[in-house]
């Protein structure tokens, strides 16, 4: 029988080059229910987040964030789900200077 538990599935800044934000590890299945963005530079920051299959990114959100503001991204019903070898990434235009934080659930079977 699987199990589900809830969580925050990773909390991280967000780099000007794309990296890893997110991926499901082993067996585990991760369904993202919430995305929160910060902006804590004194600038706008653009921010694009990508699904990632194992092989393609595909962009899924382009952003522009004002100084001090946050963005909420939700995921209503089933959520967004990654399976094992999926990934969410991001990028930004400075380095460390956006959180992201994304909630949801991990499913093992």
């Amino acid at each position: 029988m699987a199990t589900v538990t809830a969580k925050r599935l990773t909390l991280a800044l967000v780099s000007d080059s794309l990296g890893v934000i997110y991926t499901p590890s082993g067996a585990t299945k991760g369904v993202v229910h919430l995305i929160e963005i910060h902006n804590i530079n004194t600038t706008a920051e653009n921010v694009l987040l990508y699904d990632n299959n194992g092989s393609t990114n595909f962009l899924m959100k382009n952003l522009s964030i004002d100084p001090d503001d946050t963005v909420f991204i939700t995921y209503p019903g089933e959520g967004s789900v990654y399976e094992n070898g999926d990934s969410l990434k991001a990028i930004t235009d400075t380095a460390s200077k956006v959180n992201i934080k994304v909630n949801g659930s991990e499913i093992t079977a």
